[in-house]
């Protein structure tokens, strides 16, 4: 994991179930529906916004492209583990 756990008020955007962390994708974290792929396409990055320390995170819609970016509440959690 290249951040820390997000945290459990950040549901799949598509049900609004539990994620669960898949693996570190090139720039972040992947999280993924806990049902399973098959059963919810949700997904959730969770990365450093270009030019900054900060982290948040985004849906991943189903054209791979990220969606609106949200602002992680607590940064010092981030600002340890961003440069890594």
């Amino acid at each position: 994991m290249k951040f820390h756990a997000l945290p459990p008020e950040v549901k799949c955007p598509s049900c609004g179930g539990a994620l669960a962390y898949i693996r570190v994708r090139k720039f972040g974290d992947l999280y993924q529906c806990a049902r399973g792929a098959k059963a919810c396409p949700g997904a959730v990055l969770h990365y450093c916004k270009a030019g900054t320390t900060r982290c948040g995170w985004t849906r991943v819609l189903e054209a791979k492209f990220p969606d609106r970016w949200i602002e992680c509440a607590d940064q010092a959690l981030c600002a340890d583990r961003s440069m890594d």
